[in-house]
C-alpha cells in the first residue's frame, strides 16, 4: 500500500473527509494490510488508527494521518531496539505481560461468560435485612486517656493520687499531663484520634475502647479500667452515634456486593476447573516463611464489576 493509499485508507477507517475521487480507493482499504515495515514487523493501518485514538488525534486530514503513522513507526523502531537489548526478557516486563494476559483471560472466561444475574427488589431487600452490620455506619468517638503502667515502682502510689484527684474534680487534662505513662500522648494531654466502636485498635486495648463508648455524655470520666499491664481512665470528648443506611441509599451498594461475590465464585470455579488439567506441585517447607502473615484466599484480578438491578 502506498503512502497516499494509506492516507485514504486511514481517513476512511476513522471517518475523515474523503473527496469523491478517493472513494474508489477507500473501497480497497484493508485495515490489517501493511503500510510500512520496521525490521520484520509490519505496520498496519489499524495499528496507526490505534495510535491516533490513544493520543487523542482527530484524524480528519492527511497531515494528522501522517503524524500518527510516523509515531507508530517510531514506536516500532524503539520496540525493535528494546528487543535487541534483551528487555523483552526482563523479569519485570515478563511479569507485567503475564499479568496483562491473566487479566485478559479472566475478563473473557469469567466476566464475559458469567454475566451478572438481574437482581430483583426481593433479593436486594433480603440482603439488606440479613446483613445489617454491613450497612450500619458505626459510632465513632474521640476521648482523652490516662494510663498508668503496672510495672513501674510508683504505680500503686500514682493510682491513688489519680483517684484522689478525681474526687476533687481536678481537670482531667492536667492529670493526664502529670501522671500518664504514655509519653507519646502526654504532649496533647492524652487526646485520642477518632476511634470506631467494635473495631480493633493497635494502640488501645479493647476494654479501654469499650469504656470510651460506654460513656454517653461529653467530659464524663469512666471508672478505672484494668488490663494485664496497666490501669486506664477514659474521658469522653465527643461521640457521633452510628446509624443504619436507608434501604434506597444502600440498594446500589448491595447490588455491587452481590455482583462481586458472584464474580469471586465464578473466578474460583474457573481456576478450580483449570487445576484439574494443569499439574500443580507445592513444597510446604520451602514456603513456610514466605506465607507467614499472608492471608489466603482466591481473589480474582481487579476488573470492572457489572451489576443488574430490576425496577
Amino acid at each position: 500500500m502506498s503512502r497516499l493509499s494509506f492516507v485514504v485508507c486511514l481517513l476512511s477507517i476513522t471517518g475523515g473527509q474523503l473527496s469523491s475521487a478517493a472513494v474508489a480507493d477507500a473501497q480497497e482499504c484493508v485495515p490489517l494490510a501493511p503500510i510500512a515495515t520496521v525490521g520484520e514487523t509490519p505496520v498496519t493501518a489499524d495499528a496507526v488508527r490505534m495510535t491516533a485514538a490513544r493520543n487523542g488525534y482527530a484524524v480528519g486530514d492527511a497531515a494528522t494521518a501522517e503524524r500518527a503513522l510516523q509515531e507508530t513507526i517510531d514506536f516500532e523502531v524503539l520496540a525493535a531496539e528494546a528487543k535487541k537489548a534483551g528487555y523483552f526478557n526482563d523479569p519485570d516486563i515478563v511479569r507485567t505481560i503475564k499479568s496483562m494476559a491473566v487479566q485478559k483471560l479472566v475478563s473473557v472466561k469469567v466476566d464475559k461468560e458469567n454475566p451478572p444475574d438481574l437482581l430483583t427488589e426481593e433479593q436486594l431487600a433480603a440482603y439488606y435485612k440479613e446483613h445489617t452490620e454491613e450497612i450500619t455506619r458505626p459510632s465513632i468517638a474521640k476521648g482523652r486517656i490516662l494510663m498508668v503502667r503496672k510495672d513501674r515502682a510508683s504505680a500503686t502510689n500514682k493510682v491513688a493520687e489519680v483517684e484522689a484527684a478525681l474526687e476533687t474534680h481536678t481537670a482531667f487534662h492536667e492529670l493526664v499531663r502529670k501522671h500518664t505513662d504514655d509519653a507519646a500522648s502526654r504532649v496533647n494531654a492524652g487526646v485520642t484520634p477518632w476511634l470506631v466502636e467494635k473495631q480493633p485498635n493497635r494502640r488501645y486495648p479493647p476494654a479501654v475502647v469499650d469504656a470510651l463508648f460506654a460513656l454517653t455524655t461529653a467530659q464524663t470520666i469512666s471508672p478505672r479500667v484494668e488490663t494485664s499491664d496497666a490501669w486506664y481512665w477514659v474521658q469522653l470528648l465527643e461521640l457521633r452515634s452510628g446509624s443504619v443506611t436507608p434501604y434506597e441509599t444502600a440498594k446500589r451498594g448491595i447490588a455491587r456486593k452481590i455482583a462481586e461475590r458472584e464474580r469471586r465464585e465464578a473466578y474460583s470455579a474457573y481456576v478450580k476447573s483449570l487445576k484439574g488439567s494443569i499439574p500443580v506441585t507445592v513444597d510446604p517447607l520451602a514456603i513456610t516463611n514466605l506465607l507467614k502473615g499472608v492471608s489466603a484466599g482466591d481473589t480474582p484480578p481487579r476488573g470492572p464489576v457489572s451489576i443488574k438491578m430490576g425496577k
